[in-house]
């Protein structure tokens, strides 16, 4: 079981109207959509990240012949109105992890991305996509870069998120960090807060071997094509190298002034190898 692997897809946003700053994060509706079609067309079975995850550990059941996670991080309204139709379309499911802070509002935290504006699912509509088999999980109440910060703070955002997203959907046993961002003492504090599993990024394969609490996932980025997308799922299933993450050089850059994206940060701390 510690040999096999899982891939687990990571998405923000679908749509077309993208500030230049924040572009490589967004996926067209129309690209989300030949991606669906793909993953449909080739056989592939989407889980959630908390089912995942305890296939994965508990070895409580077998993982389906192709087997993948879609996961979307923040809670762009853009998932309900162009990612979700989609995902039914082709009778796939996901996970989108929500900065419930911002629930209702918009994405503040990127302002200085150009879009501080851009809209956040509401309560309604994330309480409707639960009801119909998509996992909500907490991402933090207000997004901050949960290692740069107290671990008080730490702690308040973790529990304040699982708190304020259980109110409407349920128990919730799945977390995603702000920005990537971990480090120890944040892993301890989602355990402590009583989440089951918690997601990264690094830009990694998963596998039964990984630490429960950072689980990687494989970024999808804008113009990533359909075929592009296959043979990243191909390449996941092949026998795993070096993760290219260095993740203490990764939190040095950040806290000297690097801009907090995983694209940027990891570039730079893949240089210092």
């Amino acid at each position: 079981m510690n040999g096999e692997r899982f891939p687990v897809l990571l998405y923000h946003s679908v749509a077309d109207v993208v500030d230049p700053r924040f572009a490589t994060w967004a996926v067209s509706p129309t690209l989300f959509a030949s991606h669906m079609d793909a993953l449909a067309s080739e056989g592939y079975s989407t889980l959630t990240a908390s089912d995942l995850a305890r296939r994965a550990f508990s070895r409580s059941a077998a993982f389906p012949a192709r087997a993948v996670a879609i996961t979307f991080d923040d809670g762009f309204e853009d998932f309900y109105t162009a990612a979700w139709p989609q995902l039914v379309r082709y009778g796939l499911t996901a996970t989108v992890f929500v900065t419930t802070g911002h629930v209702g509002a918009t994405s503040a935290w990127l302002q200085r991305h150009g879009e501080g504006d851009r809209p956040l699912m509401s309560w309604s509509q994330i309480a409707a996509i639960c009801q119909a088999g998509v996992e909500c999980g907490a991402h933090g109440h207000t997004h901050v870069q949960l290692d740069a910060v107290a671990r008080s703070r730490a702690r308040e955002e973790i529990v304040a998120s699982r708190r304020a997203l259980g109110a409407v959907v349920g128990p919730v046993s799945s977390f995603a960090y702000p920005h990537g961002y971990y480090s120890p003492r944040v892993r301890e504090e989602v355990r402590r807060a009583g989440l089951a599993n918690a997601y990264a990024v690094a830009d990694g394969v998963a596998s039964a071997s990984d630490d429960h609490y950072a689980i990687p996932r494989i970024v999808v980025r804008a113009g990533t094509s359909a075929e592009a997308l296959l043979k990243m799922l191909d390449v996941a299933r092949r026998p795993p190298g070096p993760r290219p993450l260095r993740r203490t050089a990764w939190r040095s850059l950040r806290r000297a002034g690097v801009e907090p994206f995983v694209e940027r940060a990891s570039a730079r701390a893949r240089a210092l190898r």
